[in-house]
């Protein structure tokens, strides 16, 4: 079974365990609590929308916003190329 079939309280459960996880195993390497922080709001989303505490803006840590553009830019690289990474960055832009 996909996250996708699974339902959405499923796929809330397993966003919220990566999280934390994530986040716990940043606070047990050694990390800055910025970078755990950083770490655990990777899947918020700049409308609120996102998890795991429907964080919105600037309210989501700088690093994640970071990371989060990076982690999607290169899947849109990997899958479709340098210009149409771009033009999904562009989109995105304030969102």
């Amino acid at each position: 079974m996909s996250v996708g079939t699974a339902g959405p309280q499923v796929a809330k459960e397993l966003i919220q365990i990566r999280c934390d996880r994530g986040a716990e195993i940043s606070r047990l390497m050694g990390f800055p609590e910025a970078t755990v922080r950083a770490v655990r709001n990777l899947d918020e989303h700049w409308d609120g929308a996102g998890y795991p505490d429907s964080l919105r803006g600037e309210e989501i840590p700088l690093l994640s916003r970071i990371c989060g553009l990076a982690q999607t830019v290169e899947v849109f690289f990997t899958a479709y190329g340098p210009e149409k990474a771009e033009e999904m960055a562009r989109s995105r832009r304030k969102r």
